[in-house]
């Protein structure tokens, strides 16, 4: 062969080469390029309302309306548009996340979709609702609504600037004052906008229409508390003050906030408050020193929400002594919890005791409560099956005790605060391989066995039973140091279906169910405790919608954008009972799917 031939060969081996490798790019590049094509694009635009002016590199996020999860982000551009590609098909709801810009807050997405909770709540216009197929291109338009502004000055009650002063809002919702998260997150402290500067200026924006409260603190300070004196506060929180100059939520003025709108000059003068303190002695079941009891201090006005801050909170010393100083005049709650330590310090051990809560009132100097002798509580003992078998569950025990004589879901946190709960379950609540469980340290009193809020989803309470007695119709009563034994609790899965229909009357036209929402009430106390919820779900485009819940008697209802405008409280049992209108009642047994519902709308 000559040298030309050979030559040749090799050039057209190596094109061959060549070749495959870019068929294989190309065939790489296709079907990535057929992945990234998978799915709808999303294309839109953000402007100001107000203006018609661009957003520019705001985050724009598309959250999927069925988990709250998110499946896609972008940032604007100069013109304020964005993109994102590979949308499944899907309902989402798209959030605008930019200063000054208020975004919806307190969303519970483990009881129902996002949207038709958001329709249901003031915060309807906070998002941008879009349906995508997962093959065509969806174009958005979205106006973005300045929220509105509150800003003023802390001074003390001699005219000096409060730097580093802590800046917290409560906002009017369905008649309660409830905190606005963002602003009650210990983790945020430091952001500008929560916090006064050093001339005791603040300035917070981004927020939705309604009715606030603003409550100023002092901040956190460590202090050796070996050279501080009796009147010296390290806990500044408890040295807190509403708009104008009010001590308590009940004497505070609200402040009218507008979107788009500033609400200056809420400046807060902090009067005069003379700090005290509260001390007492815990004593365990034996009368041994309580050593390192979770003591909290909660103000009453403030007990349905303090539970959000951790700050609040001392531990006894090794003879059960303990002190909470910086305590101005007012009406507190004293919760203390275990577990107690005791035997040596190289080698300490826990003691489960169940919580002590009491009121406390402070009036013109230091307080000394009595002795508090902790024991070790009620139990509840029995075996729990799942589908007839022995749950197969690792994280612990599927089950929660719920007081019987404090209904309200509030309070029940409160009975046992978080902290609490976590320290007594990992300790003294636990469940064996074949079932049997044992719930200790629980204080005396009636109670009602509930499934876990967190497991809602993977079963309910089908009965719970003891030596013949119906304990879903009855609650238990539990005294001190005893155990309530030989209860058989059911867990099932075979959760109901009702799939059903808006009904329009004659003459009405079919968008009058565009938007609505349909709301599901568990109709009894025991379907309640089964587990049954507050579900809402939002129609289709032919008025169909369908529920998934624990078996159970129900009231069914629909409500209409305009309806939904009219509200003027939240859709709970009172507005069940209350409101005139005939709503629809359905029961349904485990594993039923009951069609066919008709619910009447407008």
């Amino acid at each position: 062969m000559s040298l030309t031939a050979q030559t040749t060969k090799t050039i057209l081996s190596a094109l061959a080469v060549c070749f495959a490798i870019v068929a294989s790019a190309g065939k790489a590049a296709t079907q990535e390029e057929t992945k990234k094509a998978a799915g709808s694009t999303v294309r839109g635009v953000v402007t100001y309302a107000d203006t018609g002016r661009p957003l520019r590199t705001a985050r724009v996020g598309l959250l999927r309306n069925e988990s709250g999860e998110e499946q896609a982000r972008s940032v604007t551009g100069y013109r304020g548009e964005f993109v994102m590609e590979g949308i499944p098909a899907g309902r989402y709801l798209i959030l605008i996340d930019a200063p000054g810009i208020p975004r919806p807050q307190g969303v519970r997405t483990r009881d129902s979709p996002v949207i038709p909770q958001l329709r249901l709540s003031d915060e309807q216009d906070l998002f941008t609702e879009v349906v995508v197929n997962g093959t065509e291109s969806v174009e958005v338009k979205i106006q973005a609504v300045r929220g509105g502004v509150i800003t003023g000055r802390v001074v003390t009650d001699d005219d000096l600037p409060l730097p580093n002063a802590d800046i917290k809002l409560l906002r009017k919702e369905n008649g309660r004052w409830l905190p606005v998260s963002d602003t009650w997150n210990r983790y945020l402290r430091q952001q500008k906008n929560l916090t006064t500067d050093p001339s005791g200026v603040y300035r917070i924006a981004g927020l939705p229409s309604g009715e606030y409260l603003v409550r100023v603190s002092e901040q956190l300070v460590q202090v050796d508390k070996k050279t501080s004196g009796d009147d010296a506060y390290a806990n500044g929180s408890l040295m807190m003050t509403y708009y104008p100059s009010a001590t308590s939520v009940e004497d505070a003025q609200p402040v009218t906030v507008i979107e788009g709108s500033e609400s200056t000059g809420i400046d807060i003068r902090l009067p005069q408050l003379t700090p005290h303190a509260i001390s007492g002695k815990v004593f365990g079941p034996n009368n041994e020193p309580g050593a390192s009891a979770r003591i909290r201090i909660d103000r009453t006005d403030e007990v349905e929400y303090a539970a959000e801050e951790y700050d609040d909170i001392i531990y006894s010393d090794s003879e059960g002594n303990w002190r909470i100083t910086g305590v101005p005049a007012g009406e507190y709650v004293i919760s203390i919890s275990g577990p107690l330590e005791f035997g040596i310090k190289e080698d300490p051990r826990q003691l489960p005791v169940a919580p002590r809560r009491f009121n406390v009132r402070v009036d013109g100097g230091d307080v000394v409560v009595p002795d508090v002798k902790l024991s070790a509580g009620a139990a509840i003992s029995g075996k729990i099956t799942l589908d007839g078998k022995p749950p197969k569950i690792s994280y612990g025990l599927p089950l929660d005790v719920v007081s019987a004589d404090v209904e309200d879901a509030v309070a029940r946190a409160t009975f046992r605060s978080r902290w609490a709960v976590r320290e007594l379950t990992s300790i003294s609540h636990f469940m064996h391989e074949d079932g049997s469980f044992y719930m200790g340290s629980l204080a005396a009193g009636r109670f009602w066995l509930e499934p876990l809020t967190t497991m809602a989803d993977n079963f309910y309470l089908k009965a719970v039973r003891r030596k013949g007695v119906d304990l879903m119709q009855k609650p238990i009563k539990l005294k001190d140091d005893t155990e309530f034994d030989d209860v058989v609790v059911t867990l099932a899965t075979d959760f109901a279906t009702i799939e059903g229909e808006i009904a329009l009357a004659d003459g009405q036209a079919k968008t009058s169910f565009r938007d609505a929402v349909i709301v599901l009430s568990p109709a009894t106390d025991v379907t309640r405790r089964s587990g049954g919820r507050f579900l809402m779900v939002q129609a289709d485009a032919h008025g169909k919608f369908s529920f998934t819940c624990v078996p159970g008697e129900y009231l069914i209802t629909a409500l209409n954008p305009a309806q939904i405008k009219k509200l003027t409280g939240p859709i709970d049992d009172d507005y069940f009972k209350n409101d005139s209108r005939k709503f629809t009642r359905v029961k349904v047994r485990g594993a039923e799917n009951l069609k066919g519902v008709k619910i009447s709308i407008g």
